[in-house]
């Protein structure tokens, strides 16, 4: 089916799979460009999750002035711009030379960060634990997921996507204490 088809279902008859399919098509893309400006494999896999989910939940607005890539790469670019604001970084220094291979500090900190995060995700409700670790930790697809859950893949996409707002937000009362 064409993409301008995809986009039609999706945004006139909010059809899922449509949708699913669009998601399939450029996930890995978004992941890799969101991961080149984030230099962060977790954070780009939520930038591009926040990124599918704003363009779902706001699809109403989009006219198809310029391609879905196109779209949907400007919001995943400002998602990525908001978080490394968030984390204190300058934007303008998107640091395309950082280092391929981190220092030994860069590599305790970010076992540090993965420690802190599997214990937030110990705190998570059962059933957004669950799906989160198949999908972030267990590697799974959402497909999956949905077919050994018996929940729908859009089902599982939104719970992964709620399992992390649930995670930032628990990070940031972290924080803030």
């Amino acid at each position: 089916m064409q993409e301008a088809e995809l986009l039609r279902r999706v945004i006139e008859e909010d059809d899922h799979a449509a949708f699913e399919t669009l998601v399939e098509s450029y996930q890995a893309g978004a992941t890799a460009f969101a991961e080149k400006l984030l230099r962060d494999r977790f954070a780009a896999e939520e930038a591009a999750q926040d990124a599918f989910a704003e363009f779902y939940f706001s699809r109403a607005r989009f006219r198809g002035g310029c391609t879905f890539k196109t779209y949907l790469f400007a919001i995943l670019r400002h998602k990525c711009l908001d978080r490394l604001r968030r984390r204190g970084e300058d934007p303008a220094q998107l640091a395309e030379d950082a280092p391929a291979i981190p220092s030994p500090e860069e590599s305790y900190e970010r076992q540090e960060s993965c420690e802190e995060a599997f214990a937030l995700m110990r705190a998570l409700p059962g059933r957004q634990l669950d799906t989160l670790w198949r999908y972030a930790v267990q590697g799974q697809s959402y497909r999956e997921i949905a077919a050994q859950t018996g929940r729908s893949e859009v089902q599982i996409r939104v719970e992964v996507y709620r399992a992390r707002k649930t995670l930032r937000r628990m990070r940031r009362e972290n924080d803030g204490t």
